[in-house]
């Protein structure tokens, strides 16, 4: 997909301190004239992130949760030219990720926090992006990053998975076992032991028959993500993806209190 013209700049609480810059636009297919805009959100950055963003939202979407659909868009020159971060002489290819419209959970907890209390606790998939976050380490699940629209949730900006700053700081191959910050989490352990156990028994289904069933190379491979990685490293990336499946229901019940052996696949 390639930017169209008029792309705004979202100014995000505390924006000086982010690496990444959030854009607001249209994007078109140059092949299908016809076909009308697509509005987007589009994620300027570094490659770490972007890489992450479009790898999740993939995968998410392949196990049919709630994700806005990705997209690779591409930057012309001097499109996005009060950037900071792109050279305005040069093409950039960037993350896109449709704009649903509505907005944040965490708009609607302040404007309303006992619908939205009730609403997080009786999503539907409240269990498996739990899960999920856990499986590909995104401590950055925060209420900022669900989105209310029409009265579902929609996950969205996963720049922080396999591992967030830590990542920065160690490879992959030694984060793997890491128990990372997981935000959802903390909504299930408000629950009584049973409960708990409820939950971790349906994690534990979700993540050996559902994303267990997922081919892991395949869709790492239809994210296209050798456009920003070497192929050693996209390797690496699968090889964390696939370990991590075998342990993400063990650290969920560390978590809640429940330690049980590794999952077995």
């Amino acid at each position: 997909m390639t930017l169209d013209e008029g792309t705004q700049r979202v100014i995000r609480d505390h924006e000086a301190l982010k690496k990444d810059e959030l854009w607001q636009g249209d994007v078109y297919d140059p092949f299908r004239p016809d076909e009308a805009p697509t509005p987007i959100y589009l994620r300027v950055g570094p490659s770490v992130p972007l890489v992450a963003e479009l790898v999740c939202a993939v995968v998410a979407r392949a196990l049919g949760l709630p994700a806005p659909e990705p997209f690779v868009v591409l930057v012309e020159p001097g499109l996005l030219g009060a950037s900071r971060l792109l050279d305005p002489a040069l093409r950039h290819l960037c993350i896109g990720t449709r704009d649903i419209g509505g907005t944040t959970f965490a708009q609607l907890l302040r404007d309303d926090s006992e619908t939205a209390a009730q609403l997080i606790k009786k999503w539907k998939h409240l269990v498996p992006v739990t899960a999920l976050d856990e499986w590909l380490a995104n401590p950055d699940r925060n209420m900022g990053n669900i989105l209310y629209v029409a009265q579902t949730l929609h996950i969205i900006d996963h720049a922080e998975a396999f591992g967030g700053s830590v990542r920065a700081l160690f490879p992959l191959s030694e984060i793997t076992e890491d128990a990372l910050t997981n935000m959802l989490a903390r909504v299930l352990n408000d629950h009584n032991a049973n409960q708990r156990q409820v939950f971790l028994n349906q994690a534990k289904e979700w993540l050996v028959f559902t994303a267990g069933e997922l081919d892991v190379s395949a869709a790492v491979a239809m994210a296209e993500i050798t456009r920003w990685q070497t192929a050693e490293e996209e390797a690496e990336l699968v090889h964390f993806i696939t370990n991590r499946l075998t342990i993400a229901h063990r650290l969920l019940c560390n978590r809640l209190g429940h330690p049980q052996l590794a999952l077995s696949t």
